[in-house]
């Protein structure tokens, strides 16, 4: 039998390549984008509302991050409760279904990002923001053509699926609009 060298802290752990492949794998178009589509909602609707009292962009940023933690762990509970089948839940099954529902939250990082980023460039606020929100606009247009194609679904289909999801961005940008910001 061979001998085996104990394990330490950092043999446990991924390197940076491996974790960022992981994250990454998240967002591909083989995998079920519905929470990645929730969650880029999300961030835009609460990038919008957040602006309308809040006028530092780190604010803004924390509000929605908040937001998006709170609808994952309220979603991973809820789905954790119904598959429950009049067991106490455990621990393990929260925590996977915390792991099914961090696309929700994983969602928020790239407009967010590019939103703190134009301001720490020099953008006001009122700039950042609309990058942000548009940003999300044609991030849900990517969802929708990545969800047609997980369907394997023609091309016609696939535009149909990214104008639709791409319209709901249009919206809350016309909501933005309406409200005078």
């Amino acid at each position: 039998m061979p001998l085996r060298r104990p394990r330490t802290a950092a043999a446990d752990e991924q390197p940076l390549g491996a974790r960022a492949s992981h994250l990454l794998a998240r967002f591909s178009p083989a995998r079920d984008p519905a929470g990645a589509i929730y969650g880029t909602i999300i961030t835009a609707s609460t990038i919008v509302a957040a602006a309308e009292g809040v006028r530092h962009l780190w604010q803004i940023a924390a509000t929605v991050a908040v937001t998006l933690l709170l609808y994952c762990i309220a979603h991973a509970y809820s789905r954790v409760l119904a598959s429950s089948e009049g067991r106490v839940p455990s621990a393990s099954a929260f925590a996977h279904e915390l792991a099914v529902e961090s696309t929700l939250l994983t969602a928020c990082v790239l407009p967010l990002a590019v939103m703190v980023g134009a301001g720490l460039l020099g953008a006001d606020d009122e700039l950042a923001i609309s990058i942000a929100v548009w940003l999300a606009v044609a991030m849900l247009f990517a969802w929708g053509l990545a969800a047609g194609r997980r369907v394997r679904s023609g091309a016609g289909v696939q535009l149909l699926s990214a104008a639709a999801l791409g319209l709901i961005g249009v919206a809350i940008v016309a909501l933005r609009i309406l409200t005078g910001h």
